[in-house]
């Protein structure tokens, strides 16, 4: 029981993590998301180039479906520039309603999904290949830090 409500915990964490990236104004993270896909679809056949474009497809539906679902005051919650990102999520996350958390729960599942097939159809070599592009990114930006 415990690890289920656990599991939902996550998704729904994740799926409001995301929505913070989504409306940081800033196009530093946006920059990075970009140069990460762009850095692995060297590696990538024409079809999987294609399954990524349809999980962004997929992220940006689920993301315009759920900001039409938000009341105003968590509209409000989002935009209080006084409020630090975890206090927004803390707030909001106490906001949701039983058809919120169903839906998220939805979205964070057919992701899931999307990320399993295309996680499937990497050959060894690719997955190696990409594994060592993150680390050399990861490496270089501990060095920037």
């Amino acid at each position: 029981m415990f690890t289920i409500i656990f599991k939902k915990t996550v998704k729904i964490t994740g799926i409001i993590l995301i929505l913070f990236i989504i409306h940081t104004p800033g196009q530093f993270i946006q920059g990075q998301t970009t140069a990460n896909l762009n850095a692995i679809e060297e590696y990538l056949t024409n079809e999987q180039k294609q399954m990524l474009q349809e999980e962004r497809e997929l992220i940006k539906q689920h993301r315009h479906q759920f900001r039409k679902m938000l009341s105003q005051d968590q509209l409000n919650i989002l935009s209080d520039e006084s409020l630090s990102d975890e206090q927004k999520r803390e707030r909001l996350r106490k906001t949701f309603t039983k058809e919120q958390k169903e839906i998220l729960n939805e979205h964070a599942r057919r992701l899931e999904q999307k990320r399993k097939e295309f996680r499937s159809s990497l050959t060894n070599e690719q997955k190696l290949k990409i594994r060592e592009q993150y680390q050399h990114r990861e490496h270089r930006n501990q060095s920037n830090d």
